[in-house]
């Protein structure tokens, strides 16, 4: 996670490229717990479009820092926000997906 957050945006610069990373705005697929008072950035993956045109994602129910098997399907980052407690599918979030298109 650390290359797709900092690694590759270093090497880009060195290499002249200008503009920002790309993040897309989805909704989850299904209702996630979130701890509140800290971000998370937990992995996810693409399962389509909701009624309004919108991404959706899934992702695991639970993280821990000791599990990376998730990130070999996931097809990006969701980002979960530290206000939030609870994450249902109306809610909008952030996405930072692994390939550049």
């Amino acid at each position: 996670m650390g290359w797709h957050l900092f690694g590759r945006a270093i090497v880009d610069a060195l290499q002249g490229a200008t503009g920002k990373p790309r993040k897309m705005i989805v909704s989850s697929a299904v209702n996630l717990r979130h701890k509140p008072g800290r971000c998370e950035l937990r992995p996810a993956r693409l399962v389509g479009f909701d009624l309004r045109g919108r991404a959706t994602v899934t992702a695991e129910a639970a993280t821990y820092s000791g599990r990376v098997s998730p990130l070999a399907d996931a097809d990006g980052l969701l980002l979960l926000p530290s206000e939030a407690d609870q994450i249902d599918t109306s809610m909008l979030l952030e996405f930072l997906p692994f390939e550049e298109s």
